[in-house]
């Protein structure tokens, strides 16, 4: 009986785990940078994407903002670049805070050709209480 439940519970994680995967054969492209004043701050970013004969698909993008504590109001702009060319463009909210890893996910998946070079860019404005906002930009590798 024991070794019914262990299968079950094993299997239960199984499809959990498969149930929030991404699709199979994706690659991951991270990044990151610092503030541009030497706050401290600093930024992690994770572009996902699969391949698909002649067509890369971006299917989700992941951030975070961490090191050193920001006033709460940070932002992220994220670009996919086909060819130079911005091809798809985000821009959150004024309210990214420190700490917290964001996810997102385009209600459609952003399609590019693998013949030109693809690149997706992280623009960064840390949120400070007293001073200027401190900024970075991270780009990915070229694929």
């Amino acid at each position: 009986m024991k070794a019914v439940r262990r299968l079950t519970a094993v299997l239960a994680t199984f499809a959990i785990v498969a149930l929030s995967a991404g699709p199979a054969h994706a690659d991951e492209l991270p990044t990151g940078c610092r503030d541009s004043e030497g706050h401290n701050h600093e930024f992690s970013g994770w572009a996902y994407y699969t391949t698909d004969g002649a067509y890369h698909s971006w299917y989700e993008f992941r951030y975070l903002i961490w090191n050193n504590a920001t006033g709460g109001k940070s932002n992220v702009d994220i670009t996919v670049n086909e060819n130079f060319t911005v091809n798809y463009r985000y821009r959150s909210p004024d309210d990214r805070k420190h700490d917290v890893l964001y996810t997102l996910r385009p209600p459609v998946p952003v399609t590019t050709r693998v013949q030109f070079p693809e690149f997706t860019e992280f623009y960064v404005v840390f949120d400070e209480r007293n001073s200027g906002d401190p900024h970075c930009t991270a780009g990915t590798d070229y694929i």
